[in-house]
């Protein structure tokens, strides 16, 4: 497992993850059934529970304020932002140190980028704070970690919890 992907039977053992068959990768859940299709064949979006829209239901089952019906502005879902540029990103995604907008503008004007690490976290090179679980810890989902990976840097002599391995000279991935 050590820097290669993690494939479908690690990824359905993680209930924070799914599986997308097609193109044969691990998604965070976050991204399911938010009327955007990440798998190539929409599998994340199908057998979704929807729920009632008390303004005006677009055909992909999005439900926007009435207000915002026919304005030719185009909505982001429900957790979602959108980019200078014009797309939607989850805002989760906003200010996480990871340009996610083509524009980069998801990381333009981020208090959290000027903030002091607090002592349960662990400062990245850039400045990035994270929990301590990640250092020295390459997780699945890439967001779990210094978006500039100093935090798998200076890791040959750093002990692994019990469900990690290590691997050799390096930093610790899952072992389950």
């Amino acid at each position: 497992m050590c820097g290669t992907r993690y494939n479908e039977e690690k990824c359905q053992t993680l209930s924070d993850h799914f599986w997308c068959p097609l193109e044969k990768r691990c998604l965070p859940v976050t991204v399911r059934c938010n009327h955007i299709p990440e798998c190539l064949d929409g599998a994340d979006e199908i057998d979704c529970d929807f729920e009632n829209c008390s303004g005006f239901s677009c055909a992909n089952s999005q439900c926007i304020d009435t207000s915002q019906r026919c304005d030719d502005d185009y909505n982001c879902v429900d957790g979602h932002k959108k980019c200078d540029s014009g797309q939607c990103i989850p805002m989760s995604f906003w200010c996480d140190y990871v340009n996610d907008c083509p524009d980069r503008s998801d990381e333009n004007n981020c208090q959290s980028h000027h903030r002091k690490c607090r002592t349960d976290e662990y400062e990245c090179d850039n400045g990035q704070c994270i929990s301590h679980k990640y250092q020295c810890f390459l997780s699945v989902d890439p967001r779990n970690g210094c978006a500039d990976r100093s935090n798998l840097k200076n890791c040959s002599q750093w002990q692994c919890s019990d469900d990690q391995i290590k691997c050799a000279d390096s930093y610790c991935v899952d072992g389950q």
